[in-house]
C-alpha cells in the first residue's frame, strides 16, 4: 500500500460574504459570475467555470487554482489552506 501527503501550493481564494461583489469580480472576471439579488440586501453569485454555472452561498470562498474555479466551504478551507502573510496568497 501506498501512502500519500498533500503538496503545498499556492492560490488564489476569497470569501463571499454577500456584499463583495468586487472581490469577485477581481478574482474571476466579469465573464465568470452573474448575480441575482434576492431582496435589496441579498445578493447570490453564481460562478461560472468551463460553461457550468454553480450557486456560491455566502460565508463558501471561491477559489482559483491553475486557471480553473472552484467552491470550498468555509471549514474546510481553514483546514487546508492558511494566509500567506507575505504577499497575502493562500498557502
Amino acid at each position: 500500500m501506498s501512502k500519500y501527503k498533500s503538496k503545498t501550493m499556492e492560490l488564489e481564494a476569497v470569501l463571499w460574504n454577500g456584499h463583495n461583489k468586487q472581490e469577485i469580480i477581481d478574482l474571476v472576471g466579469e465573464d465568470h459570475v452573474r448575480w441575482e439579488m434576492l431582496d435589496e440586501k441579498i445578493w447570490i453569485a453564481y460562478i461560472i467555470d468551463k460553461g457550468i454555472e454553480s450557486m456560491c452561498p455566502t460565508g463558501e470562498y471561491i477559489v482559483k487554482l491553475d486557471d480553473s474555479l472552484y467552491l470550498c466551504q468555509r471549514d474546510t478551507f481553514k483546514n487546508l489552506y492558511e494566509l500567506d502573510g507575505d504577499d497575502g496568497h493562500i498557502l
